[in-house]
Formats: structure tokens, sequence, C-alpha cells
């Protein structure tokens, strides 16, 4: 009886031994592209954006020294962003294949709540582009997290010729005098690339096709208004 005993517990013990011993889960590897201590290159705005500045006020600045300070004055939302470039000899950066980026990370400072974009570019102008993710910024320091969704941006353009992310704004800042500071622009990687889905999803009955319900996401894409 004892001896059935003392063989269970060894056994027990075992099994802890090799749960503790086994395999930890990768961790998501994350790098920084932009963090602004050398220089603003090579980043870029649309000609009727406003100001780009760097910026040394640590106050302003999440890690290291400097930041980038935004200053939007354009007239139309089109004129209202300014990209980041994720292929730079300067830097020595290469980013631009979108099946090993999961997503991108970007400390934001606002002095006042206000609407803030972020998206993917694919022109060396960043004229093509995927339409931004809104997020609401608050008063001070701002995380923001966007996914990279390689389904619907596959829909568009290649995966592997991303040219950058861009920031947009709207006019009610530009109305309101409001301006950020940008800094620690980071992404996470992936160690496999992504395996994309198929999204377009149609139905049919009784002879016809359904081309849109309006209730995916990819169905954004086939209207355009003028």
């Amino acid at each position: 009886m004892y001896r059935k005993i003392i063989a269970s517990l060894l056994v027990l013990c075992c099994c802890f031994i090799f749960f503790g011993c086994g395999e930890k889960p990768e961790l998501a590897k994350v790098e920084t592209v932009y963090d602004f201590e050398k220089t603003l290159r090579p980043v870029g705005m649309n000609a009727e954006f406003g100001k780009v500045l760097l910026n040394t006020d640590q106050q302003y600045a999440s890690e290291g020294k400097q930041s980038l300070q935004l200053i939007p004055s354009g007239i139309y939302d089109d004129q209202l962003y300014v990209y980041f470039p994720f292929e730079s000899g300067t830097l020595q950066i290469n980013y631009t294949d979108l099946n090993y980026l999961s997503q991108i990370m970007i400390d934001v400072y606002a002095p006042s709540e206000m609407q803030f974009g972020v998206g993917m570019y694919f022109s060396d102008m960043a004229d093509l582009k995927i339409n931004p993710q809104y997020f609401t910024l608050q008063p001070g320091w701002n995380e923001i997290v966007s996914p990279v969704q390689h389904s619907l941006i596959g829909l568009q353009y290649e995966l592997t010729a991303c040219r950058g992310i861009y920031v947009q704004f709207t006019k009610d800042s530009v109305e309101n005098e409001q301006y950020v500071w940008v800094d620690n622009i980071r992404v996470e990687k992936r160690t496999e690339p992504v395996e994309v889905d198929q999204n377009i999803l149609l139905d049919e009955w009784d002879g016809y096709c359904e081309l849109a319900d309006f209730e995916h996401a990819y169905q954004q894409l086939i209207t355009t208004p003028y």
C-alpha cells in the first residue's frame, strides 16, 4: 500500500518537473523604428500640412531627449498628414514587408482631447494609402496601438510593398489650434509570415449573387463618394 502511494507521488513530482522545464512561449519582438534622437529624416509631410519640428524639451519626449512636434495648418483633410518611411539607408531600417509585422505602436502627447489617425501608405509621397484608424487622444501621453489588418490591406495593395505609416489630423484640430508630439514609433514583429484569409464572401440564392450587404470590413472599399 505504502509503496503504491510513494510511487504515485514520484510520478506526480516528475510531471511537475517536466512541466516546469517545458519550453516557454516565444515573446513578441518589438523594435524601435523612430526615436528622433539624431534626426527627423526621412520623415515627410504633405506640402500643405503645416510644420514638423524636432523637439528638444524632454517634457515632450516619452524616451530619450528628443521627439517630433507636428503642427497642422492645412485647409483640407487630405492635406493633414505626416508620413514615416519604413525603409531608410540613413536609419538602416527596412520594415516594408507587412507579412512579418503584427502591429504599430506610437507614443503621442496631446495638450487636449482630440482625434488622431494612423494608417499605412504604399507610394513615395503617401498619396496611396489605406483609410486611417482614428483614436481619441486624452491630455498627456497616449500609447497608440494599431493592428496590421493584413486581409483588408491585401485587397488593395501588396503586403510586401508597404512604404511606411502616416498619421492623420482632422480639420477640427486646425480650427482648434491643436498639435501633438510623437515619439518612440515601434513595430511588433512576427517570426513567421501571416496567413491571410480570403475575406470576400458572396452569398448566392435563386440564381442571384449578392455583391455586398455591408456587414464585412472589406466592403467599405467597393463604394467611392464624389
